[in-house]
């Protein structure tokens, strides 16, 4: 349970100090030590949630400007050369405004060099919770106001905005286009510093080529990430599963360009985007959203997409033609699927759970498991508890790796006891009646 810190100038200079190192690998620029360490930053108790207008908005804005300092190609874009563009904030009593934090890395194109893509992410989230967006706002029982650190929302984003543009600033080949870095303050209040932004550029919107938007993309369920705004231009789905692949993971396209994100501000203004979100869990808006929750590397792994991404933008000679995609937006929460409803069995049956509805098209189904089928292994853990059998199947660490199932499936021709009822009979009469069969499956995410 989070409690109330006092500002700590001294602590928030050792984090600093802390930070990953501008020193970019050559092999690997996008490291999940480093893209971790910056969450641990940006979600630490000392920053207090990260509310717009507040100090731990500013603390967090001070360490991202900290961290682009260490790169002398990558220049301020805010106002009068500043790395800030500040906005109002009205409708809130104790906050007057916002500050967005801008960085450019301009083009090594003197042909294209004008045009721009923008990488985007809000830094800021609820605070302690107090004005009204936050799902779990009430006082511990001390009646201490809870800290929501925002790990995933959306530290996850903005630490990967970081790690992008180190890996940037820091390769031989340098983009061709400008690479506009942008994170918003005031999102949680309803996309209140991306929409200013868009209304009061610092580039012409004319010049700008797309724009990616990463917002809690840190705690994935197995290796699937939620891409939306897929329909705004023509050329997104097929590039986004070609470089997929090298990064083993799973996508769920969604076209339409709107969603409750930085994105929609783009879409408005007739702006190719795309969203890279994983999903709603039940942290969101909660104070439970700390960062030693985050799924490191397949959150890295995602990192790596959006960079790759943004790289195959740039390296076309033609810029993206923008498509209208209107719609709702899909409200993503993840789930895993096996494609089998499981029922419990009887006292004395050995194993934890029935197949008692079947998808064919399923993982399960596609494995060859049948209904009555009795569940009796995952992964060399005998299993005789149907709560833990439901549990193990939600374990998500490597979805990339199949599951071994050992079952009991009824022998042809003979008639077997009901899993569903109680067994009292011996092994030797339970092994005249059911044959044990061994399938691997990987689930899915729906």
């Amino acid at each position: 349970m989070h409690a109330l810190v006092r500002p700590m100038v001294c602590v928030f200079v050792a984090l600093i100090a802390a930070a990953p190192s501008a020193q970019a690998d050559d092999a690997d620029p996008i490291l999940p030590l480093d893209y971790q360490e910056h969450i641990d930053v940006l979600a630490s108790d000392l920053l207090q949630g990260r509310e717009a207008g507040s100090k731990g908005e500013r603390r967090a804005a001070a360490y991202i400007i900290s961290i682009l300092e260490e790169f002398p190609l990558i220049q301020p874009a805010g106002d009068d050369g500043d790395w800030f563009q500040e906005f109002p904030i009205t409708g809130q009593a104790d906050i007057e405004s916002g500050r967005n934090v801008l960085a450019v890395l301009p083009g090594s194109d003197p042909e294209l060099a004008h045009e721009a893509i923008i990488l985007g992410a809000h830094y800021d989230h609820v605070g302690f919770g107090q004005h009204g967006n936050s799902l779990d706002g009430l006082p511990d029982p001390d009646g201490v106001l809870q800290i929501h650190n925002g790990a995933d929302d959306n530290a996850s984003g903005s630490a990967a905005l970081l790690e992008i543009a180190a890996a940037l600033a820091t390769a031989e080949r340098k983009p061709r286009r400008t690479i506009i870095f942008q994170w918003y303050s005031g999102e949680e209040l309803g996309l209140i510093g991306s929409k200013y932004w868009a209304d009061n550029p610092l580039h012409p919107l004319d010049d700008v080529v797309a724009m990616l938007n990463c917002d809690m993309i840190g705690r994935p369920v197995g290796s699937t990430v939620m891409v939306g705004g897929t329909g705004t231009a023509d050329i997104w789905p097929e590039m986004l599963e070609r470089l997929r692949q090298p990064h083993e993971l799973d996508l769920v396209l969604d076209s339409t360009g709107i969603a409750p994100s930085d994105n929609s501000s783009f879409y408005a203004k007739q702006i190719p985007v795309l969203f890279f979100f994983t999903g709603v869990h039940e942290d969101y808006h909660r104070p439970g959203d700390d960062a030693h929750k985050i799924r490191t590397e397949p959150a890295t792994r995602i990192v790596r997409l959006v960079h790759d991404v943004l790289r195959e933008v740039d390296a076309r000679d033609v810029r993206p033609t923008f498509q209208v995609a209107n719609g709702a937006a899909n409200y993503f929460m993840p789930t895993v699927s096996f494609g089998a409803e499981l029922d419990r069995v009887g006292r004395g049956v050995p194993g934890g759970g029935s197949v008692a509805v079947l998808n064919p098209e399923s993982p399960l189904g596609w494995a060859g498991l049948q209904e009555g089928d009795v569940i009796f292994r995952v992964d060399n853990e005998e299993l005789r508890d149907f709560e833990a059998l439901r549990e193990l199947l939600k374990t998500t660490d490597d979805m990339r790796t199949p599951r071994q199932f050992v079952v009991w499936r009824a022998r042809e021709g003979v008639e077997a006891p009901s899993p569903g009822r109680e067994f009292g009979g011996t092994w030797s009469e339970w092994n005249a009646a059911y044959e044990w069969v061994e399938v691997s499956a990987r689930p899915v995410v729906r």
